[in-house]
């Protein structure tokens, strides 16, 4: 019951993205970030007295993230069309950003038929992030519609490691470091179809 009512005490809501789905959430350092529809918000762990404070990423609709020290990778949507997608980049947590779409050869096109942009970040090495690319195909829902690509420098530079995948496959890492697992649908039907990177 103590620590029900604890939970309760620190329950305070923020606004997500949508209201019908779980907003992206992690965890750096004893605090919680969480990706919403006006920013990036942090609730720290370590404080007596935790509260939700904006972090970064001021105004934009965020959909997912990944952090490293003061370095941040967000997918946000725009604010003038849900459905395009912008992939951002900052070197000061949020304060600042550069929109990097044209580096990962991303336009708004390639979005459709469920389609998503994703970031993953490996378990051992926080600068070391994967990105699932819609490809444009002339058949909005193929299934095989999507490549991996990979950066080991916080998105300085990238690099393809992987084509054919789902476009809404999920990166799954290992306790190997240098293995990792992608999976997807696959002709709309809910199976697990593994693929194997050796990162």
């Amino acid at each position: 019951m103590g620590l029900r009512a604890t939970a309760q005490e620190q329950y305070m809501p923020i606004k997500t993205i949508f209201s019908y789905t779980f907003s992206d959430a992690k965890i750096y350092d004893d605090t919680l970030f969480v990706a919403c529809e006006n920013g990036l918000y942090a609730y720290s762990l370590k404080t007596e007295n935790p509260k939700w404070e904006a972090y970064g990423f001021d105004g934009m609709n965020i959909r997912n993230f990944v952090k490293s020290d003061q370095k941040i990778m967000a997918v946000c949507h725009q604010q003038d069309d849900i459905a395009r997608l912008s992939l951002l980049l900052s070197y000061d947590k949020g304060s600042s950003y550069t929109n990097i779409n044209a580096s990962i050869g991303f336009s708004d096109s390639q979005v459709g038929g469920g389609k998503q942009l994703s970031i993953h970040q490996a378990l051992d090495s926080p600068d070391h992030v994967f990105i699932i690319l819609p490809v444009a195909s002339e058949n909005p829902m193929a299934s095989y519609s999507g490549q991996v690509l990979e950066s080991a420098d916080f998105g300085n530079q990238w690099s393809v490691k992987a084509s054919k995948v789902p476009a809404n496959s999920k990166i799954v890492f290992a306790s190997d470091p240098n293995h990792a697992m992608v999976y997807g649908r696959y002709d709309a039907v809910d199976c697990v179809c593994p693929y194997l990177l050796e990162t």
